[in-house]
């Protein structure tokens, strides 16, 4: 009945997700210590490629978190650390820790204006995972030799805008709200050979959420998509990103 199947459900996500950290946890060790030699890896290409690999283990145990939370209460929730945040250097270093896997597949990572962009009231690593699954997410379904570019600005009522464009094909009107729910995928959706989890986007919007911003699908000239994150603006602009806000 449908007890036990999410009963076994919730036991299949706990033992995946008890696998994949083991695996995890050795990536991660041969990774520092590769950044520690610095003896023997004097290449500035090296090491950035060392760094990628680190947040790509990083954006695993993300992905391992988000199945432990479904296994355990069927929904993803997340604890919220709201804090002063500076967007555009954000966007920055998940373009760096991306760089390579869109270089893989012939695509190009563009940083668009960013004019006078206010920082933001956000959880600093929750939102750094939001872009990266944004990221991912044009990543699997924009074609080779085409550009992604980010882009950041002021919005109304104090909101911070940033708009992730690819040139794929684009998001269908009738599943621009369905693709935001867990494992949802457009049918005859492009994705190359880099089949995601389904729960990219779902991760996403639940996390704005939880930092009181909102995602959506908009319309553009062009082919392809346009992810709008809103995030509320903070009375300081100048703070550090890291540091608490006055909420």
């Amino acid at each position: 009945d449908l007890v036990d199947q999410d009963a076994r459900r919730r036991e299949f996500l706990a033992a995946i997700s008890h696998e994949i950290r083991t695996p995890l946890t050795a990536i991660q060790a041969f990774a520092e210590l590769l950044e520690m030699d610095r003896t023997n890896a004097a290449d500035d290409t090296a090491m950035e490629l060392v760094g990628s690999l680190k947040g790509g283990v990083h954006r695993l145990r993300m992905l391992v978190t988000d199945l432990i939370n479904l296994g355990r209460s069927g929904t993803l929730e997340y604890p919220v650390n709201p804090a002063d945040v500076d967007l555009p250097a954000l966007v920055e270093r998940s373009i760096a820790l991306m760089r390579p896997a869109f270089l893989l597949r012939g695509q190009e990572l563009a940083l668009g204006p960013m004019p006078d962009t206010p920082h933001v009231l956000a959880d600093v690593q929750l939102l750094e995972q939001v872009v990266l699954n944004l990221l991912a997410n044009a990543n699997r379904h924009a074609p080779s030799g085409t550009t992604i570019t980010l882009t950041t600005r002021p919005a109304e009522h104090d909101r911070v805008l940033l708009e992730i464009d690819d040139q794929g094909s684009g998001v269908p009107l009738e599943f621009r709200e369905r693709i935001f729910e867990p494992y949802f995928r457009v049918p005859d959706a492009v994705s190359g050979d880099l089949p995601g989890s389904g729960l990219g986007l779902a991760v996403a919007r639940r996390l704005l959420h939880q930092m009181g911003g909102r995602i959506w699908v908009a319309d553009k000239p062009e082919a392809g998509a346009r992810f709008c994150v809103e995030l509320r603006a903070t009375v300081t602009r100048g703070a550090h990103a890291g540091d608490r806000a006055t909420v």
